[in-house]
């Protein structure tokens, strides 16, 4: 899946939406490789996306440089790892809040460099408000009723961004769901 992805120029975003949408039917894709070839020869895909999106918010935002570099050395996050941080983090342990938001920050960046595209906000202050919608996705998150953590944090993540992007524009701050409303109006 992974080289068929990279010849068609396929983004991380689009394989992510079709695994899931694979996963929804039954369909269960297995990382199963051939044992033929070393560890060396294995590639994350993953981390070739990020590493471009974090190469694209550094030429937007130079200032960012240190959180980025942090940013880097963070390990994504593992198979399952998140249901176990979601136990310590309702029993009050907060290294594992920390760990969460560590681990999907990352996506915050990714959101954020979108934003920058279509807005006129710094990406410093499109990344702090999405951490902000970050936090509060996973102090809300429950697997029995949310489903995928990523697709519910991402909601989150562009729910507040939009927000800040509406106060920021306007001179006159007019409630967010009277704008939806007026977008509506507008589009019909």
């Amino acid at each position: 899946i992974y080289s068929t992805a990279e010849e068609m120029n396929l983004p991380l975003l689009k394989l992510e939406k079709i695994c899931s949408v694979l996963n929804s039917k039954g369909v269960y894709i297995s990382n199963h490789t051939d044992d033929s070839k070393s560890d060396d020869e294995a590639f994350d895909y993953a981390q070739s996306d990020y590493n471009l999106i974090f190469d694209t918010a550094l030429e937007l935002s130079p200032t960012l440089f240190p959180f980025v570099s942090q940013l880097k050395e963070v390990v994504p996050p593992q198979r399952n790892e998140l249901s176990g941080l979601l136990l310590q983090i309702r029993s009050g342990n907060t290294y594992a809040r920390e760990r969460a938001i560590a681990m999907y920050i990352r996506m915050v960046i990714r959101i954020a460099v979108g934003y920058v595209y279509k807005t006129e906000v710094p990406l410093e202050d499109l990344v702090s408000e999405g951490t902000i919608g970050l936090m509060t996705a996973i102090d809300r998150y429950d697997e029995s009723v949310h489903g995928y953590f990523s697709s519910y944090a991402s909601l989150w993540i562009r729910q507040v961004i939009d927000r800040y992007v509406l106060y920021q524009k306007s001179l006159i701050h007019i409630p967010v769901h009277v704008y939806d409303m007026l977008l509506q109006i507008e589009k019909i």
